[in-house]
């Protein structure tokens, strides 16, 4: 199927080219801007790269909760402003550890606990970051199909050539110069459609605002474990953390993760609305599918030309986030396997990002289906959530050996339950999620001390 018409393609074309124009003109010489920007981020790129961790899924996931909850739904976007508020407070911890060349909380395990804790971070995160980009080619690509008519195959093929071409150019440096952009992106024209469809609602913003919530499901468990899951999304995300410690100072991490955290609150505010909107103008449409046969069927031509827009952008902004991460993890985790250490060198990560752009397009491709599979590794941050809180704050035990121990059984436990709930339910807004949470959360009960000066241990 080819595009609705040629303004689409147009559109579509011109936001793909101008990314990889971004990542052309950024490319550079040393493996320090490469891999970190020199660690130099200022507070526009921290706060833009922080903001666009979310992406295309949430159109469809949250004007569907709107639809059931109104809202109440918001709990999620409160629970990621909470998140990046905790962050923010601990941030200057975690920043300790860039002496040690460390990225993400794995190699803050490593400098800790040793390579065995590292290495059971190290593969939290690399499930989590390729369950979140493999998620969004699919979902992210079949909304854009759905708007601008073009062939789910070739939107995959489209969006991972894309990605991986910029990350190739200019690294990480390219990704938080794309990330301006394309947050700029998301939230105008995100503001721009909500709007629209306010506007379109019978009685205008105040039927918006004091509309009812379809409650077709208990408010209780749901809305504080929705809140829990905003909280954990963020704090146990690698790549938030890969942020932090690239950040140019203390000062500007804790700050732009605040503005960060109320920015997302803002996107998810627009979010909602759109869907509580929809919900009133279309109040018999399936929840599920109410958001993009609405915006199908109903949005005047340039609107939807500026929707596809806003697609590309929201998918692009997180899954070069989560490859390039990725890449960093596996590239990090194989020195030390090799007791290797020094800087990474440009020509193995591009090899790295090439290898989990192919994983990501395969996976898209052949795996559509199994979307729920894919969406399940999404939720390992309730795992390394409590875990990577636990090894800032020196939790765990007062020695080394005693950390490691605690460490390993609140991994076992949590991942136990993270299965069972994956085999039987897949239910992880429920009384049994908590299951998970507790158990990694253990380390978090046993008083310690921060120890600083344990190197690679076995």
């Amino acid at each position: 199927m080819g595009f609705h018409s040629i303004d689409f393609a147009i559109a579509v074309f011109l936001a793909l080219a101008s990314f990889v124009y971004i990542g052309w003109t950024h490319r550079c010489n040393t493996t320090d801007e490469y891999h970190s920007a020199a660690r130099s981020a200022g507070p526009w790129r921290t706060i833009a790269t922080l903001f666009t961790v979310v992406g295309a899924p949430h159109f469809a996931v949250f004007t569907t909760l709107a639809y059931f909850y109104g809202w109440l739904s918001l709990a999620f976007w409160a629970g990621t402003l909470t998140g990046f508020y905790i962050l923010s407070f601990i941030s200057k911890k975690i920043r300790g550890h860039i002496n040690r060349d460390a990225h993400s909380f794995a190699d803050i395990a490593a400098s800790e606990l040793g390579r065995g804790p590292a290495f059971i971070m190290t593969i939290c995160s690399v499930l989590f970051t390729v369950g979140v980009v493999v998620a969004q080619f699919i979902i992210g690509s079949k909304l854009l199909g759905a708007v601008t008519g073009l062939d789910y195959s070739y939107g995959v093929v489209l969006l991972v050539f894309t990605s991986v071409a910029y990350l190739y150019f200019g690294g990480y440096k390219a990704l938080i110069s794309t990330d301006v952009l394309q947050g700029f992106i998301m939230l105008a024209f995100t503001a721009v459609l909500a709007g629209f469809l306010i506007y379109n609602v019978k009685g205008g913003l105040p039927n918006v605002f004091y509309v009812e919530s379809y409650v077709r499901a208990p408010i209780v468990p749901f809305i504080p474990l929705l809140f829990m899951a905003g909280v954990l999304v963020v704090m146990g995300a690698p790549e938030i953390w890969q942020r932090i410690l690239s950040a140019r100072d203390d000062g500007i991490a804790r700050k732009s993760l605040r503005k960060a955290g109320f920015t997302m609150t803002v996107w998810g505010f627009l979010v909602v609305s759109m869907g509580i909107s929809i919900s009133i103008i279309s109040p018999d449409s399936v929840p599920a599918e109410a958001f993009i046969h609405y915006v199908t069927a109903e949005l005047p031509g340039w609107l939807l030309g500026v929707l596809g827009v806003l697609i590309i952008a929201a998918i692009l902004s997180t899954v070069d986030t989560e490859i390039f991460a990725s890449s960093i993890f596996a590239y990090k985790e194989i020195q030390r396997f090799r007791l290797q250490s020094g800087d990474l060198e440009i020509r193995y990560t591009q090899w790295l990002i090439v290898m989990f752009g192919l994983i990501s397009l395969f996976g898209a491709l052949l795996l559509s289906d199994l979307l729920a599979a894919w969406s399940v590794l999404l939720n390992m941050a309730y795992v390394t959530a409590p875990l990577a809180l636990c090894i800032v704050l020196g939790r765990g035990g007062s020695n080394a050996k005693i950390k490691r121990i605690s460490f390993y059984v609140s991994f076992t436990a949590s991942s136990l339950a993270f299965v069972y709930i994956a085999l039987t339910s897949n239910d992880y807004f429920s009384w049994h999620s908590l299951i998970v949470v507790v158990s990694a959360s253990l380390p978090l009960l046993i008083p310690g001390a921060r120890i600083s000066n344990v190197g690679n241990l076995p």
